[in-house]
């Protein structure tokens, strides 16, 4: 895409052949679309019929979305509240593969980036142990570090003492 704005762009000619009859559902204060449809916002602070599976702010604001979008098509909260319970994500999504002895293993391997990486560090309130890699892509990583630096404890890892205390 070149930059943010072409991006931008991009995403939002979702919306130019929206008609009345349609919906455009997207986060409140989201400012102007293109388009006709009928706009209905969401924030992850919504009431939702039920508290979704899944950890995570971020995953709050997906279900408020989900929500937002299954009422307006008339789905009825019992299902809506059905779904919230049920879903259980999907692959490499903060994926559960195990849970042995207590240690529950968690696979985000789609957390490329360091938003990500921090969304998922933060949708867990246990001590962790995490396992970060990839490609740095341009990024500033200290807000990652940060989040690390405040919910990781890396003591005992049996990494090398320069590391521990990075």
């Amino acid at each position: 895409h070149g930059s943010l704005e072409a991006y931008r762009a991009a995403k939002l000619r979702v919306f130019e052949n929206q008609l009345p009859e349609d919906t455009a559902v997207v986060p409140r204060g989201f400012g102007p679309l293109p388009g006709r449809a009928a706009r209905v916002e969401f924030t992850a602070a919504d009431r939702l019929p039920a508290e979704p599976s899944l950890p995570g702010a971020h995953n709050r604001e997906n279900a408020a979305a989900a929500t937002a979008a299954a009422r307006a098509a008339g789905i009825p909260d019992d299902a809506i509240a059905e779904a919230l319970r049920m879903f259980r994500g999907v692959p490499h999504r903060l994926e559960v593969v195990a849970e042995l002895d207590g240690v529950l293993y968690v696979n985000d391997s789609k957390a490329t980036n360091a938003a990500a990486a921090r969304r998922a560090v933060g949708a867990y309130n246990a001590p962790l142990h995490v396992i970060l890699g990839g490609s740095r892509k341009g990024e500033n990583f200290d807000e990652l570090a940060h989040e690390v630096a405040e919910r990781v404890s890396i003591a005992g890892s049996g990494l090398p003492p320069h590391l521990e205390t990075a």
